[in-house]
């Protein structure tokens, strides 16, 4: 889980975001939670509303999957071997901090 910090009206579940490292928080002055050293520096996008406490679900989006975690290609990363492709709509628009676009091949980290 990820602490919010920034105010939208709109929301962020469904959002893509980039996830910032602790240096890079420390020097924008914002509270540093502490996730998975791997989570660093990777898309990721929130999966549900803040909740009391302003903590988020969010699962991460790479570019090389690997190990026996599951994973979803992102369009147009080709959909096999895999069960079924993810298409994201007006993901550019939807995208908080830069850069803009995936990478060539995009793939969504499911961990049950």
């Amino acid at each position: 889980m990820a602490t919010y910090t920034r105010k939208n009206r709109r929301g962020m579940h469904g959002k893509l975001y980039m996830i910032k490292t602790q240096p890079t928080c420390k020097e924008e002055g914002i509270a540093y939670t502490p996730l998975p050293k791997g989570v660093m520096g990777h898309m990721a996008v929130v999966l549900n509303q803040p909740d009391s406490q302003r903590k988020v679900k969010f699962a991460t989006i790479t570019s090389n999957p690997c190990g026996e975690i599951r994973y979803y290609p992102i369009a147009p990363t080709p959909r096999e071997p895999y069960a079924f492709q993810l298409h994201l709509r007006h993901y550019n628009n939807q995208y908080v901090g830069a850069p803009t676009a995936l990478p060539l091949y995009a793939y969504l980290r499911v961990e049950v």
